[in-house]
């Protein structure tokens, strides 16, 4: 198992860093519990707000995106892929983002 500062640098420098953009899960990591498969479902749902809020030309917010990722069978998927070894890239991959 891989130890939580692994994780979340993989979780938040892996990705955000590359990027180069504001991240709410790094503001989440200062008041979440240090739950990573908690921290990994949330990068999830962000990413899939994300995608949607293009969709609709419009921010779907958190409320939406958290809906439609148990709408549309995401937090199923996640429940069946994520482990606690995985990287961020490979459950991004798996998740189809």
């Amino acid at each position: 198992m891989s130890n939580l500062k692994d994780i979340i640098e993989d979780i938040v420098c892996g990705e955000c860093s590359e990027a180069n953009h504001y991240c709410i899960l790094k503001e989440l990591l200062l008041l979440a519990p240090k739950d990573t498969r908690l921290l990994m479902q949330i990068k999830m749902i962000e990413k899939l707000k994300y995608i949607e809020s293009e969709k609709d030309k419009k921010d779907i917010g958190w409320e939406e995106a958290t809906k439609r990722w148990v709408e549309s069978g995401k937090a199923k998927k996640f429940s069946d892929i994520w482990h606690p070894d995985i990287k961020i890239k490979e459950l991004s991959k798996e998740m189809g983002f």
